[in-house]
């Protein structure tokens, strides 16, 4: 699935057109042409509008794969945001099942237990930081799956 950049992208390199002659056609300088094409910048709506006329493409063939790809990236950050509560939230019974918290532990114990929260949180900070980077982030369940195989033997 391709951005709104690689799309810009594409339609030009269709044409046989260099950013120079692009940017010259829209009154804005090829740096512009360039930072649209890499995704720096996005073109406001009334030049995505004068672009789709240039390039004879509608704007919704454009834009419709955007928000597919921004769903599915919603629908990951949440199932990862979720996979990670539940395995904190298993993580926190499997303690109250032992009597975890009845007894009296030494500061290893207590330094490790805190070592693992932070862990978690900073996961959760990650997963936030890789949404709005746009930055694939599958191996963020690696940790709390980590965190459930140990807890589970």
């Amino acid at each position: 699935m391709e951005d709104l950049g690689s799309k810009l992208r594409e339609l030009r390199v269709k044409k046989g057109y260099t950013q120079e002659y692009v940017a010259r056609k829209f009154n804005v300088t090829r740096q512009t042409i360039s930072k649209w094409e890499n995704n720096k910048t996005t073109p406001d709506i009334e030049t995505l509008k004068k672009i789709c006329e240039f390039y004879s493409t509608n704007i919704n063939s454009i834009l419709n794969e955007d928000n597919l790809k921004n769903k599915q990236n919603n629908l990951l950050v949440l199932t990862a945001i979720i996979f990670n509560i539940f395995v904190t939230i298993l993580g926190l019974f499997e303690l109250i099942q032992m009597n975890f918290f009845s007894f009296t532990h030494g500061i290893f114990t207590w330094f490790a237990l805190s070592g693992l929260i932070v862990i978690d949180i900073l996961n959760y900070f990650y997963i936030y930081y890789s949404y709005l980077k746009n930055e694939k982030f599958f191996y963020t369940i690696f940790f709390p799956l980590v965190i459930l195989i140990i807890l589970l033997s």
